[in-house]
């Protein structure tokens, strides 16, 4: 068996700080995040016709 994922990287600009209004869920700061997809990450896992295989991505 063979899989790849991709991932895009999100960086966040303003991030979560706790809640203004906890019955509402209202954040502090509003998140702004910027998307850089041309910067994505491939990674591609082919498991064998081992009884037991293992993967460890870190």
């Amino acid at each position: 068996m063979k899989a790849t994922a991709v991932a895009h990287p999100i960086q966040g600009l303003i991030k979560y700080h706790g809640l203004a209004d906890p019955v509402l869920r209202l954040p502090f700061h509003d998140s702004i995040s910027v998307c850089t997809a041309p910067l994505s990450s491939r990674t591609t896992v082919e498991f064998g016709a081992y009884a037991r295989d293992q993967a460890t991505i870190d």
